[in-house]
C-alpha cells in the first residue's frame, strides 16, 4: 500500500509540476525470510481416497459443509473462493462444467486469482448437488471452515501433523495437495499456476 501511494504521489507531482518531497518515499519494506515459518504440509492423496473420500465419512457433515470440502479436493481452491460462489459463476452445462473465480461480491486475494476451474469427480458431483452454491457461508467462509475443521479432527480424519505433534492438518493443506497432483503431472508451469491461481513469473503472452 506504501508503494501504491509513492507512485500516486509521483504521478500527482509530474502532473502537477510541483517541486516537493514524496512523503512515501524510501518507506518500503525489504523483504526477510520468516524462519520461524515452516512448509504446510499436504494431504497425501491416499488419504484422501480411502479417508476423506470414504463410504459415509462425511455423512454427519452439513450438506453444504460436505460439498464445499469435496469441491476443495478436486480443485485446490482457496476456502473462501468455493463459498463466495454466486449462481451464475456455476456453470454446470457448458461443454466443460466448471466454476468461475470473479471479483464479485466479495474481494480476491489478487488478480491472478480470477480463473476457471473445471469441475471433475467429487467436485462435479457436489457442484451438481448445489447448483446455487453456498449461500449460508457465501459472506461467511471462516465459519465453513471452522465448521469443516472441527469435524475433520473430532472424528480423525485428517492425518497427524507432523510438524505440530497432537495436533492434526487442516482443511487448508488439501489445497497443497492440489498442487502435488499437478507437479505429479508435469505440467507447463504456466498451467499449473493458472489453476492454483498463483502469479505467473516473468510477463505474461497470450491469452492461454
Amino acid at each position: 500500500y506504501i508503494g501504491c501511494l509513492s507512485s500516486m504521489m509521483n504521478t500527482y507531482r509530474k502532473r502537477m509540476g510541483l517541486d516537493i518531497q514524496n512523503p512515501f518515499s524510501q518507506l518500503g519494506f525489504s523483504e526477510r525470510i520468516d524462519r520461524s515459518r515452516k512448509h504446510r504440509r499436504p494431504v497425501p492423496d491416499e488419504w484422501l481416497r480411502n479417508v476423506l473420500l470414504a463410504p459415509g465419512a462425511l455423512d454427519a457433515l452439513g450438506s453444504e459443509c460436505r460439498a464445499i470440502l469435496r469441491v476443495l479436493i478436486n480443485t485446490g481452491c482457496r476456502p473462501s473462493e468455493v463459498c463466495g460462489l454466486l449462481p451464475h459463476h456455476i456453470r454446470l452445462q457448458d461443454n466443460v462444467p466448471h466454476i468461475q473465480i470473479r471479483e464479485e461480491g466479495r474481494e480476491l486475494k489478487n488478480s491472478q486469482t480470477a480463473r476457471d476451474m473445471p469441475l471433475v469427480g467429487c467436485a462435479l458431483e457436489a457442484m451438481r448437488e448445489h447448483p446455487e452454491g453456498f449461500p449460508t457461508y457465501r459472506e461467511k467462509p471462516g465459519n465453513a471452515t471452522a465448521n469443516i475443521n472441527k469435524y475433520l479432527r473430532g472424528r480423525k480424519l485428517m492425518p497427524e501433523n507432523p510438524d505440530k505433534p497432537g495436533k492434526r492438518m487442516t482443511i487448508y493443506s488439501i489445497r497443497h495437495s492440489f498442487q502435488d497432483r499437478l507437479t505429479g503431472l508435469e505440467l507447463p508451469e504456466r498451467i499449473s499456476r493458472d489453476l492454483m491461481g498463483h502469479r505467473l513469473n516473468g510477463e505474461r503472452y497470450g491469452d492461454g
